[in-house]
């Protein structure tokens, strides 16, 4: 593994990712695709490369296959013990059980894929792990509690990325998290977004430590040279 943050990626993500670039409708000249990869390794869960992927991407203008992800991104299974990590996914299904949370059988594999390879990924490498959804409601039914709960990391959707981005280098103007976030809610409409989220994300926008001490003249940004 490499010293970038880890980011494991589920399905929703991976729609909405590829139908903002593939559009080329926020930054242009590939520069979220260079950005993101500058500073994450997204590694793909194979049950959602191998299962999900081709249905989900049908739903566009065009068919999208697992090539057309444009990230760059590893199979989780190019470097997994597999039996340690059948270990994780039995732990992750206990957790569900003794959490009382109701899964509909074949909706969330891929979240349960996802928080099994993060718990492997985290006590692997002993680092923090970034579980990557869009999708709300998996967000609040188990991924932020699973990633807090057993200390992996975070839970994120791609605006908290772009957001986490924005907050610790100048890669990317407020303009552009502007321009992003007004593409995202279009592709992820504030219905299912909710807007209680889509007012967190403007607030951390404007509460930024960056916007704050540029506006108020108290800081040079000298952490982020």
């Amino acid at each position: 593994m490499s010293s970038k943050l880890l980011c494991v990626i589920d399905t929703c993500s991976i729609k909405v990712l590829t139908h903002l670039i593939i559009e080329d409708l926020v930054f242009g000249d590939n520069k979220v695709n260079y950005t993101l990869n500058k500073y994450f390794t997204f590694i793909v869960p194979d049950y959602i490369l191998t299962d999900e992927i081709e249905g989900a991407m049908k739903s566009y203008k065009a068919t999208f296959g697992v090539r057309d992800i444009p990230i760059d991104y590893s199979s989780f299974f190019e470097k997994v013990n597999y039996e340690n990590y059948e270990c994780c996914l039995a732990i992750v299904r206990n957790w569900i059980t003794y959490k009382d949370i109701y899964i509909k059988e074949g909706t969330d594999e891929g979240e349960i894929r996802c928080m099994a390879t993060s718990l492997y990924l985290s006590r692997k490498t002993k680092s923090n792990v970034i579980i990557m959804s869009d999708d709300k409601k998996a967000r609040r039914k188990m991924l932020n509690d699973f990633a807090d709960s057993q200390k992996i990391g975070l839970s994120m959707s791609f605006p908290d990325l772009i957001l986490y981005l924005f907050s610790r280098y100048q890669v990317i103007t407020k303009n552009q998290v502007e321009i992003f976030l007004r593409e995202y809610y279009r592709v992820q409409p504030a219905k299912d977004v909710g807007k209680d989220v889509t007012e967190k994300y403007d607030s951390w926008l404007e509460l930024s430590c960056r916007i704050i001490g540029t506006n108020t003249d108290t800081c040079k940004l000298d952490c982020m040279q």
